[in-house]
This record gives structure tokens, C-alpha cells and sequence, in this order.
């Protein structure tokens, strides 16, 4: 009872995301007792949705009314965020398919988020910049995974092998937004055409250009595993590692696939529906990822417990939800973040007190982890 009053906005959240959602489909349903294809995908879609949007939220909620560690929940809290804002997205995109480039704006921009958002968590289980920079100086030079490693010099473990790791997480973050936004603009003059590989459409060359772009910042993100590999194993890193990465990774090559069946003749125009080949293949991309997010949310249940910062002696300290949310929600840390991987110059010392400094936050978990 004491946090129903805090509770109750996700409740209106889901409840209400859950009817708008089904309106349209129970509508024809109720009248005609006749659904074709498209609404019997908007109707499984919904119930799939509902379904992820209960178990994100609930994670959620119970991350921010257990709010002990913010130093490592802040984080993954941004991360299961993206369960809702994908089922949602992609529900939306489902039942109002001529809108579908809109709708994807917004996941396809969070999508370089959390990528991000995940590096800053690993920094966050290491204790921090300065105790990871000491770390990887003590390291022996890094050779990379296979195939890269026949074909490049092993790495140096250093400031500057951080610096770059960073920005090469972070500049999916800024290009992704920019192709997004030049995919609305072609599109309000019928030239993205998604899902066409068409010369003289811009649909191939954002795709790939994302691609380029994505490819680099995984990269980034297993050359910075394989060098922290020991230190992070009491936090469980390949599970949530592949709770990210399985989301991006399906969502964007499923997108390019159907792209490649739609050329080569494996969807038709719908004269009946109205659709032509490349729009029921964005639907069926958008129903794929509506059912996906309810393993998903199961999965990002299990790797992103919020089991792991449960306080039963201090449940009486914890702030209000309301501000833990809005904390959650400012990315002005983010931005902090941005500017000084790309313009502090890249030779600025760590200050002394801050590399012999070692965090409390980091040793209780640890402790508790293992």
C-alpha cells in the first residue's frame, strides 16, 4: 500500500498502451467476427506487447524501489527500457504502417543509445575510468578475436585504448540519430523506400552506413570485454551481453533479409489489403520484433535482476520512485560524457587522488556477486 500511490503511473502506462493498441483490432473484430492477415498480426502483436510492457515495467518498478547501487542501476534500468520502447514502437508501426518510418525513428535512436548506456555500465562494475585505465596498464598487449587478429597488430592497453574503445561505442549514438532523421526527410519526398535496394533510393545506403557504423561499436564493445574479461566475471557479462546484442542484432539484419526477399519476388503486392511488397515487409519486421520482446523481457529479467540490489536492512532509506525515475530518465550525464570523449584532449592526466581512489560501491558488489 505504501507504493501504490508510485506505482500507480506505470499501471496507467501499460493499461492504457494495452487498449490503444487492441481498439482498432477488437473494433473489427467485434463487428465482422472477420480478420484478415494484418489485423490477426495487430491482434497477436497487442497481446505480445501487453505481455513485454508488464514484465519491462515490473523490472522497472522494482530496479527503482530497490534503488541501492544507482551507480549500476541508473544504467540498467536505460537498458530494460528498451523492451517497452521497441514493443511499443513496433505496435504502432503494425497498426499504422504508413507511419511505420516515424515510429522507427525513435527505436532506431535508442537502439545507439543503449549500446552506450551498456559500455558505461561495464565501466561502472570496473569502478570507474581511473581504476580501469590502471588496470589495462598492467595489462600485456591485446591481440584481436578471430579473424581480425591474423590481419592487425596486437593491441597496447592504455589510456589511449580506452579513449578509443569510448568513442567508438558513442558514434553509433550520434550517426544513427543523423541517418534517422535523413531518413524522415527523404521520405516526405518519397526517396528512403524501406526495404528497397534500389540505386536511386536512400533505404541501401543508410542501411548501409548503419551497418558500418553498429559493426564498429560491437567491436568496440568486445575488444573492451576481452581485455577486462577476469574483473568482470562475477557480474554475469556474456548474458547481458547477448541480451543487448541479440535485440540490435536481430532487429537490423531481420530488416535487411526481408529486404532481400522482398527483391527477390517472396512478397507480392497485396491488391486486397493495400499493401505493396515492401510495406507487408516492414509489417511482418514489426510483428517479428512485437513477439521478440516477450523473450526478451523474460531474458533481460534474468540478466539485469533486480534481485542482486535488495537492501532488507535499509528498505526504510530508500529516496521516493518519482525522483529515482527522473534521475533515470536525464541524460545530461550522457551528454557530460560525449563532449569530453570527443574534445578533452585526448592527453589530459587522471588526477592522482582519483587513481588511487577505490570505490566502496564496487567491493560490496563484488562481494555480493560472487
Amino acid at each position: 500500500a505504501e507504493y501504490m500511490g508510485e506505482l500507480f503511473p506505470f499501471v496507467c502506462c501499460v493499461w492504457s498502451c494495452a487498449v490503444f493498441s487492441a481498439m482498432r483490432v477488437l473494433k473489427t473484430t467485434i463487428i465482422t467476427a472477420d480478420l484478415n492477415s494484418h489485423e490477426w498480426m495487430c491482434l497477436i502483436a497487442s497481446v505480445c506487447t501487453f505481455i513485454a510492457l508488464c514484465l519491462s515495467t515490473y523490472q522497472i518498478f522494482k530496479h527503482l524501489r530497490h534503488f541501492n547501487q544507482p551507480q549500476f542501476q541508473l544504467y540498467i534500468c536505460r537498458i530494460v527500457l528498451m523492451i517497452p520502447i521497441y514493443s511499443v514502437q513496433s505496435l504502432l508501426s503494425l497498426l499504422f504502417p504508413d507511419a511505420a518510418v516515424v515510429f522507427g525513428t525513435l527505436r532506431d535512436c535508442y537502439e545507439a543509445y543503449v549500446l552506450y548506456i551498456f559500455t558505461q555500465l561495464l565501466v561502472q562494475y570496473l569502478g570507474g575510468e581511473p581504476n580501469i585505465v590502471l588496470h589495462l596498464e598492467l595489462q600485456k598487449r591485446l591481440r584481436h578475436p578471430w579473424p581480425m587478429g591474423d590481419l592487425l597488430k596486437p593491441i597496447n592497453l592504455n589510456r589511449t585504448f580506452f579513449r578509443r574503445i569510448k568513442q567508438g561505442t558513442l558514434q553509433f549514438v550520434l550517426i544513427k540519430p543523423v541517418t534517422a532523421v535523413i531518413a524522415l526527410i527523404l521520405e516526405a519526398y518519397n526517396l528512403y523506400g524501406e526495404g528497397e535496394l534500389a540505386f536511386d533510393k536512400g533505404y541501401p545506403y543508410l542501411s548501409f552506413i548503419n551497418n558500418i557504423s553498429v559493426s564498429i561499436s560491437l567491436y568496440c564493445l568486445i575488444l573492451f570485454y576481452t581485455a577486462t574479461e577476469e574483473r568482470l566475471q562475477p557480474f554475469r557479462p556474456v548474458a547481458k551481453f547477448l541480451c543487448v546484442k541479440a535485440i540490435i542484432f536481430f532487429s537490423f539484419w531481420q530488416s535487411c533479409a526481408l529486404a532481400v526477399l522482398v527483391q527477390i519476388g517472396f512478397f507480392a503486392d497485396d491488391e486486397t489489403g493495400g499493401f505493396s511488397a515492401e510495406s507487408r515487409a516492414t509489417i511482418m519486421q514489426n510483428f517479428i520484433i512485437c513477439v521478440e520482446m516477450v523473450m526478451a523481457s523474460i531474458a533481460h529479467s534474468f540478466a539485469f535482476s533486480y534481485n542482486d540490489f535488495i537492501d532488507k536492512e535499509n528498505l526504510k532509506k530508500r529516496g521516493p520512485i518519482i525522483t529515482n525515475l527522473k534521475t533515470i530518465l536525464n541524460v545530461r550525464d550522457v551528454l557530460q560524457d560525449a563532449h569530453e570523449t570527443f574534445i578533452r584532449p585526448a592527453n589530459v592526466e587522471i588526477p592522482l587522488q582519483d587513481r588511487q581512489k577505490a570505490p566502496e560501491e564496487e567491493k560490496d558488489t563484488l562481494l555480493r556477486a560472487e
